[in-house]
């Protein structure tokens, strides 16, 4: 009797010890996963900070030249230009595509016609 129960003790503690590191396991897991997300949000925050700083930079200048700063989103940036001609207005969308590449997308305005 007395062989049986330490058996039952030894397999209830084998089974407890697989319990334990299926929560080990996953508790290294969730780590890894926190570190990854506050590596990714540190550099988000990083970058926030260089769009903020340079979109203050386009403002700043936007007065100096002859276009204003239209749209600024989501890897895409839209300027206007105005012309001598007050019938007459070009506005280019930039934009970015996932592998870094950059398009140009040109619109111009006669009277109040818009052409692409």
């Amino acid at each position: 009797e007395c062989i049986r129960q330490l058996e039952a003790d030894v397999e209830q503690s084998e089974n407890n010890l697989i319990a334990r590191k299926d929560e080990y396991d996953f508790t290294i897991q969730t780590l890894q996963a926190v570190q990854e997300k506050t590596l990714l949000h540190s550099e988000v925050c990083s970058l926030k900070a260089t769009a903020e700083a340079n979109f203050d930079r386009v403002k700043s200048i936007e007065g100096i030249h002859a276009w204003k700063l239209i749209r600024y989103e989501g890897g895409m940036v839209s300027v206007e230009f105005s012309g001598s001609s007050p019938h007459l207005s070009l506005s280019l969308d930039f934009r970015e595509t996932s592998s870094g590449e950059v398009f140009c997308q040109t619109h111009t305005m006669y009277g109040g016609d818009k052409n692409s």
